[in-house]
C-alpha cells in the first residue's frame, strides 16, 4: 500500500498572497487537513455526508454468508476509521462494524 500525501503548498506558487495567507491562518484543525493534507475532524460536528439521517441509514445488520467481507480503510476528513462491510445483490452496503480510535495514535492504528 502506498500513500501519497500531496499538501496544498504543492502548489503554492499558483496562489494568490491573499489566499496563502488565509490558508495560513486557519484554524489548527482546519490547517492540518485543507493545507497539510492530514487527518483532521470538522470543527463543527457536521456530518460529512450531509443526507445523513440516523435513524434511516443506522440499524442492526447481519453478516450475509456467501458475501465477502470487506475492510475499508477512510483517512479522510475525520479521525481514521476502519470498516467491515459487505454489499448485497441490490448493492447496497452493510457496515458491520466501524472501528474509530480515538485514544490510538495514527501509527498504532495502522498497524
Amino acid at each position: 500500500m502506498t500513500r501519497l500525501v500531496l499538501t496544498s503548498r504543492e502548489n503554492w506558487q499558483h496562489m494568490t498572497h491573499a489566499y496563502r495567507t488565509d490558508l495560513e491562518n486557519l484554524p489548527p484543525m482546519w490547517f492540518r487537513r485543507f493545507v497539510m493534507a492530514e487527518v483532521g475532524g470538522l470543527p463543527d460536528g457536521t456530518p460529512v455526508y450531509p443526507s445523513f439521517i440516523e435513524r434511516v441509514h443506522v440499524r442492526e445488520t447481519v453478516l450475509i454468508p456467501d458475501r465477502p467481507l470487506v475492510r475499508f480503510w477512510d483517512f479522510g476528513l475525520r479521525p481514521p476509521a476502519c470498516l467491515w462491510a459487505q454489499q448485497d445483490d441490490p448493492r447496497r452496503l452493510y457496515v458491520h462494524h466501524e472501528w474509530l480510535p480515538f485514544e490510538v495514535p495514527e501509527i498504532q492504528f495502522i498497524e
